[in-house]
């Protein structure tokens, strides 16, 4: 919310795992999982928790898991800390 209250033009895009429910959501307002299934861990579990609930999101994309994991390798590359749970990469 602080983003949009500095730029309101800001758009704020939820990357989201295919299989997840948040993708649905936010395009079509159903908390319906779409796509394949992923190796990425959910916060969701098919519902909408308290750190979402009113997000000011404007759009979502689903993120591949190889496309996910290649872009925490290379945050860890340049020092930045990306803790992926339960997984090596």
């Amino acid at each position: 919310m602080f983003l949009k209250s500095v730029n309101p033009g800001i758009k704020i895009i939820a990357a989201d795992p295919p299989g997840s429910v948040l993708y649905n959501y936010f395009k079509n307002g159903q908390l319906e999982r779409t796509g394949d299934g992923s190796i990425t861990e959910g916060i969701g579990q098919g519902r909408i928790t308290a750190n979402v609930e009113g997000a000011p999101i404007d759009d979502a994309v689903h993120v591949p898991d190889e496309e996910s994991i290649n872009m925490v390798r290379g945050a860890r590359c340049v020092g930045m800390t990306v803790p992926v749970k339960g997984q090596h990469v």
